[in-house]
């Protein structure tokens, strides 16, 4: 089995990661998107790669010591593998080695088993959006692992 390899997304990555984006999530960003966050030195994009193939990404925020993950996903076929653990420990090393506070994400209330694996990697709920998500609307749990 091939190794994962997580590295910095670079710009002739975005027409895949958008792609996967769109495959993957309810509400994506567009490749204009992508180019502009690679822009901003806020922003931290990582892929996952086997091979050359890109199979997941995560996308976050920072201002000033405290850290929003955009978006999260990973291939259909590549996942229970791994791939997002590892996507999101590489998130948390960056995090701490930028001594944020925190780290913080929204899931739909549904994705009941998405819930069960950030709370497995320390993530707690805190609270809920009323209506945060679109087509279809639905509220968001607010999750969040303190440093």
């Amino acid at each position: 089995m091939q190794r994962i390899k997580i590295e910095k997304m670079r710009l002739f990555d975005i027409p895949r990661v958008a792609k996967l984006d769109k495959n993957s999530l309810f509400e994506s960003w567009s490749e204009k998107i992508y180019e502009e966050s690679l822009k901003n030195k806020n922003y931290n994009i990582l892929v996952a790669k086997l091979g050359s193939k890109i199979v997941g990404f995560i996308s976050m925020y920072c201002a000033v010591d405290e850290g929003y993950i955009c978006n999260i996903a990973v291939e259909k076929s590549h996942r229970k593998q791994g791939i997002g653990t590892s996507l999101i420990s590489e998130i948390i090393t960056y995090s701490q080695n930028k001594n944020l506070k925190f780290l913080t994400l929204e899931v739909r209330e549904s994705n009941t088993e998405t819930i069960k694996f950030y709370e497995k990697l320390g993530f707690e709920k805190l609270g809920v959006r009323k209506n945060f998500y679109l087509n279809p609307t639905e509220n968001a749990v607010i999750m969040t692992l303190y440093f």
